[in-house]
């Protein structure tokens, strides 16, 4: 209720010369009124009695914007929080944090009905033994869209806000980790299991996660364990976490609240001069005029809707659909079309005629309308996953402007807030079915997504090692789940030469995410897939290059995560191989990965000449990117060797370049060690100045590990030069990061 009320019932509406009116609404507004600031008190209360004074003194401000002097108790109370007198519940955040996590997507239509649904949501929300909501019901039936709802109007009761975490285009398990991170804006780091660091990161966040479409991760097999068990560690070792979770099916966890939905509110046909009062009507006659302005309805068509709405069981999607059709057909025309075929009913609903129910007639019906080439761009568009541009529409799917203007128009297609498309998962699959008895134009259109995707990471990959890398993160990630389709249709149709030509841009961005884990099943993939479509043909020699590269990704990913000695076998056997295939950037990669691992492993004398090779093939070929990086890590292995000059020396040129280049996360990797270097030397002054540049530097794009090595040696300074206090700040700064 409270989260409800803004303000007075009626406000600024009135009735000329009706006393009557008058002495009714004053007392409704004073009652609704006197209700409100009564819950608000009692909320306040409850809150710190528990020991949660943020949210008690959230419930107390309320009242003062709501313009009523709150009680004696009340205001004692939040003066007493104001003044510090009361001190908060240390299992409570004390301090809300800067940015609250607000990232759930703006609909462009209003929420229509399910107030009651809302108002039970609230309460589950609210009710602190509560902490796993599961939203159940059949395919369009709404349950993302109230889930979203809910979220935002609870988001500002968690002190960390609220998260929106869409599955529905999600199919490794890899992928539902790494989906859940960038969700919450949480940067992986380190070879430590992506999942610990996700627990372990939300273990202290007071949190709504809104996690959607889960119901394909549910079967047998191992994404089964992987969503299951990431739920279960969240509740276990994440107090403050709630989840709000839509699926078809039960998560079947001990203390998850079931949440079944249905249809909207439905009127009888006795109720027909009354019909806007339900939901389910009210959806209709909004979606009937987005195609209609203007429109007017008689008692006839009125009728028409209500037949309509309970034929479909006031099931939105179909709803939707239905409305769609509205330029062409009167209410009782569509409700005749539907009649004929009732497949898209459950078979659970008992009170209409006995036949084959299913969601399929609302596509059918709207799949026949549509013209032929409207059909195959429809059919084209599915084989994109989690959205695309409009550009790529155009280029995969042959979709004009005037067609995805139609499709949007008939809700076959959703234009989001940020200006992409995508479809409705139900829709997608529909569409798949359809195109997929035409196998020539599926693969075709198949074969065109992938190229788009691996051009896409093609281009955006040069920026990952230039000033514009955070952009090209940002558009790269929107799309990723389109790029690991792209790929995996790749693999599938034996394309590992273009594979090949882009691993590398791949392989840059898992690094700059911090995505170990899926990086190394990806790339292992491919090369297991490589070997076998290799074995018993006469051997390519490209092939055979595309494989070592692919062992080498692979094997440095097997490095980051921890495995250093299992990837020095793995990268060894690929740069011997490659070393008699100088003029590839696979061979100068291969080189770099394996300097990277002996100087893990303390091999220093391999690494160095691991490492100049590496540097002078890049030379040789203009890859001044790999140049810098060799230069720095040949700095790295000088420190590790206490000959701080050279380190010095190839820090400097290294630092050069990549500020020439504008890469931000390696020039403050280079930064950091470079002030170490100094710092080596006594050139405590130059050292502090690069260090903190460095800090800065990763700060402002979100780079964690850098950071880390930042504040470590700013914490070393501090301590060499007696400046304890200062260095405890670094150090503990530092220390919270990992």
């Amino acid at each position: 209720m409270v989260s409800l009320y803004r303000g007075e019932f009626l406000q600024h509406f009135y009735m000329a010369d009706s006393t009557e009116f008058e002495n009714w609404i004053v007392v409704q507004r004073e009652t609704s009124r006197q209700q409100a600031m009564e819950v608000l008190s009692y909320l306040s209360n409850e809150h710190a009695l528990h020991g949660d004074y943020q949210a008690a003194r959230h419930y107390a401000g309320r009242q003062l914007e709501l313009g009523v002097e709150p009680s004696a108790k009340t205001r004692d109370l939040y003066e007493q929080i104001r003044s510090g007198m009361l001190k908060a519940n240390p299992t409570l955040p004390s301090d809300p944090p800067s940015n609250p996590i607000h990232n759930l997507p703006v609909s462009l239509t209003p929420f229509i009905g399910r107030e009651e649904e809302l108002a039970d949501l609230a309460q589950l929300i609210a009710d602190r033994e509560c902490r796993c909501v599961t939203l159940v019901g059949p395919g369009g039936i709404g349950k993302t869209r109230l889930a979203l709802r809910t979220a935002d109007q609870q988001w500002y009761t968690f002190v960390d806000g609220a998260a929106f975490i869409p599955l529905a285009s999600v199919s490794s398990n890899d992928a539902v980790i790494s989906t859940v991170a960038n969700a919450i804006h949480f940067a992986f780091y380190g070879p430590t299991d992506p999942k610990i660091q996700l627990i372990n990161y939300l273990r202290e966040k007071q949190m709504l996660l809104v996690v959607d479409n889960v119901e394909h991760l549910l079967g047998t097999g191992s994404q089964q364990e992987t969503i299951i068990e990431l739920l279960i560690e969240i509740l276990e070792q994440a107090p403050q976490i709630k989840l709000l979770v839509t699926s078809r099916e039960a998560l079947n966890l001990q203390g998850e609240r079931l949440f079944e939905v249905r249809g909207l509110a439905l009127p009888d046909f006795e109720q027909v001069d009354k019909v806007d009062d339900f939901g389910a009507v009210a959806l209709f006659i909004q979606r009937a005029r987005q195609v209609c302005p203007g429109l007017a309805l008689s008692a006839e068509d009125k009728t028409g809707i209500v037949r309509l709405c309970r034929l479909v069981e006031g099931m939105p999607l179909a709803i939707e659909l239905a409305a769609s059709w509205m330029r062409i057909l009167s209410p009782a025309e569509i409700a005749t079309e539907i009649e004929q075929s009732l497949d898209f009913l459950n078979a659970e609903i008992r009170d209409l005629p006995e036949r084959h129910r299913s969601m399929g007639a609302v596509f059918d019906r709207s799949w026949q309308r549509l013209p032929v080439n409207e059909q195959l761009v429809l059919g084209r568009l599915s084989v994109f996953r989690g959205g695309f541009q409009r550009h790529a529409a155009e280029q995969v799917a042959g979709a004009s402007l005037p067609i995805l203007s139609s499709l949007v128009i008939r809700s076959l297609l959703r234009r989001t807030a940020t200006g992409r498309y995508d479809l409705h998962e139900l829709i997608r699959q529909y569409a798949a079915s359809k195109i997929a008895k035409l196998p020539e134009e599926m693969r075709s259109a198949q074969e065109r997504h992938s190229l788009y995707y691996l051009g896409l990471l093609e281009e955006q990959g040069v920026r990952l090692q230039s000033h514009q890398q955070k952009d090209a993160v940002a558009e790269l990630i929107v799309d990723m789940d389109n790029i690991r389709a792209a790929w995996d249709w790749s693999i599938a149709t034996r394309g590992f030469i273009r594979l090949y030509d882009v691993s590398a841009r791949l392989m840059h961005l898992y690094e700059v995410r911090n995505w170990f884990k899926e990086a190394e099943n990806m790339f292992r993939k491919t090369a297991d897939a490589l070997r076998i479509s290799i074995q018993g043909a006469e051997s390519n020699a490209v092939h055979q290059v595309a494989l070592h590269a692919m062992l080498a990704h692979w094997g440095f990913f097997r490095f980051r995560l921890g495995k250093a000695e299992e990837a020095y076998s793995i990268l060894s056997s690929s740069a011997a191989f490659l070393r008699t295939r100088s003029g590839t950037l696979a061979t100068i990669y291969s080189h770099f990965y394996l300097g990277i691992d002996c100087w893990i492993l303390g091999k220093f004398s391999e690494a160095r000449q691991s490492f100049q090779a590496s540097r002078a093939l890049a030379r040789e070929y203009g890859e001044h990117w790999h140049e810098a990086m060799d230069s720095e890590f040949l700095g790295r292995v000088a420190i590790e060797q206490g000959e701080y000059k050279e380190a010095r020396q190839s820090l400097s040129e290294a630092l050069a370049l990549l500020r020439r280049l504008g890469d931000p996360s390696m020039t403050a990797h280079t930064l950091s060690y470079l002030g170490r270097a100094m710092q080596s030397l006594g050139e405590y002054r130059e050292a502090e100045k690069l260090l903190r540049e460095s800090l800065q530097l990763s700060r402002e794009n979100g780079y964690r590990f850098a950071t880390g090595l930042a504040l470590d040696g700013l914490g070393k300074i501090a301590h060499l030069e007696g400046r304890y206090g200062e260095a405890q700040v670094f150090f503990s700064d530092g220390a919270a990061l990992f």
